[in-house]
């Protein structure tokens, strides 16, 4: 029987043979991303933006214009969160830059001159062999490249032409640590048309092309501290300069305009394809440029024949492929670039060490790894420190915050928040309604009256935490109503950061172990339980109303679950089944049926999931050995438990925009 990922593949692969191509763009990073285009109207440079993937656009907004005015294709990138450097060259022959580093889109740093760009008209100071000078004016059709490996790296690429003998060369200057070189180097020499094109899709990783004398591509890189030598020929014969995307680690798409007007592309995915078409028809002497603004995805923005009008075509890998072409822009300009902001995405890993909350965290996927760091036990309500019982929950509601939940040994829930902008944590809360009048206790309001209960947790359940915007939290814990001995499934929650004090009733049944809970869009909660008959139940939160009663996900689960969700609209559950092993069933319109994982996970724990977006799962679960193993998944692939050789007792993982 084919799993979901080996039919989604095959799927997948025919649709792209079918087309004449195999472009397997892969990791992008994740959710969170904006897709910006940029272009020179009239000497100034205005740009918009699409927060929902290219659906709604803002209204076009001018940059800082520049005194001499400027001319041609700008060059767009983002070396960091919230980062844009974006070059240009001016009418008097100068490169210049600017950026923005503001959550604010109208805040720009004034044009500068780039160092060594100018020396009489439109010369610019080319260092070469670090000690001798020669002159060079850029080509007249030639505008700025520009790409980035790592916050603070930016490369600038340029075709220019030699005062003395008219000679053509690449030149390339950088910036390190934002501040750029005043160097020039001639990366080759030899009949080039138009403008280069560059992309980093790695530290330390530069591929730059060009369209070479006979209008093919060419094509240098620079890997492991050098460039390679000479030019690789990758064929085909290309009418326009050249858009190029990474849409992960090793992968590239190229796209430019085919002699017959159509939208040409060539594809690096551990080896060159071949040259291909997606149609259409570009406008002649126009630009062509992409971008990847999420797992998966790539958008290229083309001209129409009428030379004014842009339209985009998508490739979505986990949606169908290539769409059909789109109008995007409605303005008469000739050059366009589009640029995503890279958001910073960390993998953090909570567990309790004998009473105290711990965590570690990895920026590259979990390959490496922080040491572990102390969440302060004291501070906010509590003058002395506290200690803590079972496995504390955590969720981001916005880039660069975190809450954490869990129970002290004394039965009190508390809550704790991290700002990554002071990178401290605020200290430690109870949270309202949790002292009834016996410890651990909770006075639940029913109908929003006077009607109280009192309820004592159970003592092996933990919180269960999810957000579906700045400052809502949802809350669950399983309780055991003190009067009749009804164990239930309790709800708080907070709004602008701040809780209720309010608790409802949402079920009640044979309820074993703890909750899980997820928000996967605006006003939208999933949680789920681990039934007394080994079954998985389900609730959820939608247009304003809890569903009624409890969706029967069947059995057989010997575990809490966890839950993850790479996208809008899309479960992915995990649990410990009666063999054992780890299992697994997604929602996409529809459940699936019981996925099986493999591995042994320790009696008495839970597996604990996450993810950083579409195409991105990781999965945590203790071996029976006593030590924490990783189950990851990336393009369309599982890949095998991977041992983090660490023991940990009940870790809790997420994935958050830092």
């Amino acid at each position: 029987m084919e799993t979901r990922s080996t039919k989604t593949l095959r799927s997948r692969v025919l649709a792209l043979l079918a087309l004449g191509l195999l472009c397997l763009p892969a990791l992008a990073h994740a959710q969170g991303k904006r897709l910006e285009t940029f272009t020179n109207y009239a000497g100034t440079v205005w740009h918009r933006w699409s927060d929902d993937g290219g659906i709604n656009w803002a209204g076009w907004t001018q940059l800082p214009t520049y005194s001499a005015g400027l001319v041609g294709a700008v060059g767009v990138v983002s070396d960091q969160s919230g980062r844009l450097w974006v070059a240009a060259k001016a009418t008097d022959g100068s490169i210049v830059f600017t950026g923005n580093s503001s959550s604010d889109p109208n805040w720009w740093w004034p044009w500068t001159q780039l160092p060594g760009s100018f020396r009489g008209p439109g010369g610019v100071v080319i260092s070469t062999g670090w000690s001798s000078n020669d002159i060079y004016f850029f080509n007249a059709d030639s505008y700025p490249a520009i790409s980035s490996w790592g916050p603070g790296r930016v490369e600038l690429f340029m075709n220019g032409t030699r005062q003395g003998d008219g000679s053509i060369a690449l030149l390339h200057t950088w910036a390190d640590n934002g501040q750029w070189s005043g160097r020039w180097e001639v990366l080759g020499t030899g009949l080039m048309h138009g403008s280069p094109a560059a992309v980093s899709w790695g530290p330390g990783r530069t591929d730059v092309f060009v369209r070479g004398g006979g209008y093919e591509l060419e094509h240098k890189w620079f890997a492991n501290g050098s460039w390679s030598s000479g030019w690789e020929n990758l064929g085909g014969y290309l009418t326009t300069d050249m858009g190029v995307v990474a849409s992960g680690s090793g992968r590239l798409n190229i796209f430019a305009r085919a002699t017959d007007g159509s939208l040409a592309v060539t594809w690096f995915n551990n080896g060159w394809g071949g040259w291909g078409s997606l149609g259409g028809l570009v406008g002649e002497g126009t630009s062509v440029t992409g971008a990847s603004r999420q797992d998966d995805v790539v958008d290229v923005f083309v001209f129409g024949s009428d030379r004014s009008t842009v339209f985009d075509r998508s490739f979505d890998y986990w949606n169908g492929g290539w769409g059909d072409f789109r109008v995007a822009v409605g303005l008469a300009v000739t050059n366009v670039t589009a640029v995503t902001w890279v958001p910073t995405k960390r993998l953090d890993v909570f567990d309790n060490f004998f009473g105290l909350i711990y965590h570690h965290w990895s920026g590259d996927g979990g390959h490496t790894w922080s040491s572990w760091e102390l969440v302060p036990p004291i501070g906010g309500y509590f003058a002395t420190e506290i200690r803590f019982a079972g496995a504390p929950a955590v969720v981001s509601d916005r880039p660069g915050h975190l809450m954490l939940t869990t129970k002290t040994t004394n039965g009190t829930l508390v809550s704790n928040v991290y700002d990554a902008n002071s990178g401290t944590w605020g200290g430690w809360y109870p949270i309202p309604g949790n002292d009834g009048i016996y410890g651990g206790g909770v006075w639940i309001a029913q109908g929003w009256c006077c009607k109280v209960i009192n309820y004592p947790w159970n003592q092996d359940s933990d919180t269960a935490l999810a957000s579906w915007g700045p400052g809502r939290f949802e809350l669950f814990i399983n309780g055991t109503r003190l009067t009749d001995g009804a164990l239930v499934l309790l709800h708080t929650w907070a709004d602008n950061g701040q809780w209720s004090g309010k608790w409802e009733v949402l079920g009640s049944g044979l309820l074993v172990g703890s909750p899980t809970a997820i928000s996967w869009g605006l006003g939208r909660t999933d949680v789920f339980v681990q039934g007394g008959a080994h079954g998985l139940a389900h609730k959820w939160f939608d247009r304003g109303a809890w569903s009624t009663g409890w969706e029967d996900l069947g059995p057989y689960i010997t575990s809490s679950p966890s839950v993850a969700s790479a996208t809008s609209g899309h479960l992915d559950v995990y649990a410990r089944g009666g063999d054992g092993a780890l299992w697994h069933r997604w929602y996409a319109g529809g459940w699936s049926g019981w996925d099986y994982q493999g591995g042994f996970i320790e009696d008495g724990t839970s597996p604990t999931a996450t993810s950083a977006g579409r195409g991105n799962l990781d999965v945590f679960v203790l071996g029976g050995d006593q030590y924490l193993y990783e189950k990851s998944f990336r393009n369309n692939w599982w890949f095998d438990f991977a041992n983090l050789h660490e023991f940990l007792s009940t870790p809790r993982a997420i994935y958050w925009v830092r």
